[in-house]
């Protein structure tokens, strides 16, 4: 069951926010709410993630505390008159952007990494229900970022305003671990190539 807050604990969840000063405390803070331990989110109306989330709690809170801000996902479901891609949207600076736009070489999800001020992608369908298209994301999102202009700090927001957009898109329809796991290997871990590899090539976007 969902975990009941307070108004004082929604309240000072809400604070937190509006006093943050970085882009990576806003990721913090919505590593906590992702987890359930703080109530508040500025582009969620609700205490919690939804029942669907749960699974992906783990992979959310690793991807906000490795600077990938989540807004909106969903696990991937095949149900007879019902069908998801599992998706993931949000914003991260340039070089976690450049690290999860990397991925679209090697790997068969759809990304779309727009940097700011500009805009890019298109409608993919990623729910059927009875057939028909019922939700969609791969687009840019800039617009999201007004759920945060008042609820943010000043100088964490300037720093959101520079974040890329995100979204990534598995394009098998119900396939449940392949985008988390291969996000999580992008971002959150630290191993990187041995030098006498020669792999020091920059794969520009």
């Amino acid at each position: 069951m969902p975990k009941e807050f307070t108004p004082e604990q929604r309240e000072k969840a809400r604070k937190a926010w509006n006093e943050a000063t970085s882009f990576n405390q806003l990721c913090e803070l919505a590593a906590k709410f992702i987890e359930g331990t703080s109530p508040f989110m500025p582009n969620y109306l609700a205490d919690s993630v939804a029942a669907e989330t749960e699974p992906l709690v783990t992979y959310l809170a690793a991807y906000n505390r490795a600077g990938f801000l989540t807004t909106c996902s969903q696990p991937g479901e095949d149900f007879p008159d019902w069908k998801q891609r599992a998706f993931v949207d949000g914003f991260a600076l340039e070089p976690v952007a450049r690290s999860i736009a990397r991925l679209s070489l090697y790997t068969d999800l759809h990304i779309v990494a727009v940097p700011p001020g500009m805009s890019a992608g298109f409608h993919t369908p990623v729910i059927l229900r009875d057939f028909m298209p019922h939700g969609w994301s791969g687009f840019s999102s800039f617009e999201e970022l007004d759920f945060f202009r008042e609820e943010c700090g000043e100088l964490a927001f300037n720093e959101l305003l520079r974040a890329w957009s995100i979204s990534i898109i598995d394009l098998q329809w119900g396939r449940k671990e392949h985008l988390w796991r291969k996000v999580a290997q992008a971002i959150c871990y630290s191993e990187k190539p041995h030098p006498d590899l020669g792999l020091d090539i920059d794969f520009a976007v």
